[in-house]
């Protein structure tokens, strides 16, 4: 496992460009969010999603996001509206996942347990990390985003430390650890489905109407 470590919370370009090399290769990576340290890798790689979600010990029906680094890429994605592109403008970037519906050419290209059964998958942008934004430019594919932890347990302290506490029996499986060190008592991004009309907050968190 590589370990890299921000100063003043910026990567250098030949950092980010090391961790978008193990990405495309297939790797694993843990990193920091505004809410709670990820665990995510290319979110078109099914055998690679397969392995996070048996680290994390978790059903293949529990739905997870992707992270990318732009309004722009998401339109790439989905079937954007005045509404939604009105939507998106105000929440993202920000501890905000939201869910939209993936354009039919692109629904068998991401991994099954990110897209629902309405075709829709949950987007998020990054908006503290930078360097988080331009790994995913250089990748040119949606990273997984899911909690850095087992399915089911509680997310007690968000560092880097505590992530890495739950795979230290599967720390060969791990390629890349950024390094933030300890993001603060945050609870988990807020989650809201706009495929559905009125839209439906799935996840509270930080979000406000």
């Amino acid at each position: 496992m590589k370990i890299f470590k921000p100063v003043e919370n910026m990567l250098s370009e030949v950092e980010i460009l090391e961790i978008s090399e193990i990405l495309k290769k297939g790797g694993i990576m843990i990193y920091p969010t505004e809410t709670v340290y990820g665990i995510g890798c290319n979110a078109f790689d099914q055998k690679k999603v397969d392995l996070v979600y048996k680290l994390k010990n978790r059903s293949d029906s529990q739905k997870s996001s992707v992270m990318v680094d732009s309004v722009e890429t998401i339109e790439k994605y989905v079937k954007v509206g005045g509404l939604e592109r009105e939507f998106i403008s105000k929440n993202l970037p920000g501890p905000v996942t939201i869910v939209l519906r993936l354009k039919d050419k692109y629904r068998d290209v991401f991994a099954k347990q990110v897209v629902n059964d309405c075709g829709g998958v949950g987007f998020r942008i990054v908006k503290d990390f930078v360097y988080l934004k331009q790994i995913c430019e250089y990748c040119d594919f949606p990273i997984l985003s899911t909690s850095a932890n087992k399915s089911g347990v509680s997310i007690e302290r968000s560092s880097s430390e505590f992530a890495m506490s739950f795979f230290k029996d599967e720390i060969d499986s791990i390629d890349v650890l950024i390094d933030a060190g300890d993001l603060g008592e945050n609870s988990p991004s807020a989650v809201v489905d706009i495929t559905k009309i009125p839209y439906q907050i799935i996840r509270r968190g930080n979000f406000n109407e």
